[in-house]
C-alpha cells in the first residue's frame, strides 16, 4: 500500500457545490481516517496559459505530519499568466493542415440542418443568434438560460469555452470552428487542451474526444506539479 506525503486530485467545479456535498464529506472523512488533511480550492485553466475558460475543483491532501497554515490557492499566484491565450493562437495554423499531416485532425461531419445552422452564425455566436426557422422546437418552447452556447462558434480572439468530453459535436456547446463550417477537430480540441501534436490519441472519435475533454490540460498540470 502506497501512502504518499502529498496527493492531488481534480474534478468538476460542482464537487464543491450542493450536489457534491455528500460525496465530498465522505471523501474528507476517509482521508482523515487515513492520516491526511484536505485542502480544497478552485482554479481556472485560462489563468495558467490554457486557451480556454475551465474552472475546476482541486484538492491537495497533505499527510498529518506536514504543517501548512496558509491558503493553498495562494501557492499558485506566481504562476498565473499576464495575458490570456486565444483560440486563434492555439489552432489557426491547423486550417491549412489535414489528418495526414497532423494526427487526430478529424472533424465531425455535420448534418444538412446543422450545416445550415453553422453557416447562419458568426464567430462567438450560438443558438440564441439562429434565425427562427433553424431554432430547435424545444428551444422555442423553453428558451431558458441553460445551454445557451450550444450550436455555437468559437471566437477567434478569446479563449474558448470549456472543452468537454463531447466537444466533437456542434450541438453540445460552442464547439463550432470560428471560420470553417464544421466543428473543431479532435486535434484542435487537443491543442486547446494544450496537448502537443506528437501526442497521438487512440480509439474511435467518441473515445478520443472523451480522453481529451476529461483531461487536466498538460500546461496547467505542469504548474500544479511545480508547486507540489
Amino acid at each position: 500500500l502506497t501512502m504518499p506525503s502529498v496527493f492531488l486530485m481534480e474534478n468538476v467545479g460542482g464537487l464543491f457545490g450542493p450536489r457534491g456535498e455528500e460525496t465530498l464529506g465522505s471523501f474528507n472523512q476517509k482521508i482523515s481516517e487515513s492520516g491526511y488533511k484536505a485542502y480544497p480550492f478552485k482554479l481556472n485553466a485560462v489563468d495558467f496559459g490554457v486557451p480556454q475558460s475551465r474552472i475546476r475543483a482541486f484538492i491537495i491532501g497533505l499527510s498529518d505530519d506536514i504543517v501548512f497554515d496558509g491558503e493553498m490557492v495562494e501557492l499558485f499566484s506566481d504562476f498565473r499568466v499576464k495575458r490570456q491565450i486565444t483560440v486563434r493562437e492555439a489552432i489557426e495554423d491547423l486550417m491549412s493542415k489535414n489528418r495526414e499531416e497532423v494526427a487526430n485532425h478529424i472533424a465531425d461531419k455535420l448534418s444538412r440542418i446543422n450545416l445550415e445552422r453553422i453557416r447562419s452564425i458568426k464567430a462567438g455566436q450560438s443558438r440564441i443568434h439562429l434565425p427562427p426557422h433553424l431554432v430547435l422546437e424545444t428551444h422555442k418552447r423553453n428558451n431558458s438560460h441553460r445551454h445557451l452556447d450550444t450550436y455555437g462558434r468559437m471566437h477567434w480572439d478569446k479563449p474558448s469555452a470549456t472543452i468537454t468530453a463531447r466537444f466533437d459535436s456542434f450541438s453540445r456547446g460552442k464547439f463550432g470552428h470560428p471560420e470553417l463550417d464544421r466543428s473543431i477537430s479532435l486535434r484542435e480540441g487537443a491543442r486547446i487542451q494544450t496537448f502537443p501534436d506528437d501526442f497521438e490519441f487512440v480509439g474511435n472519435k467518441v473515445e478520443v474526444a472523451r480522453q481529451i475533454g476529461n483531461a487536466v490540460p498538460p500546461t496547467m498540470a505542469s504548474y500544479l506539479g511545480a508547486v507540489l
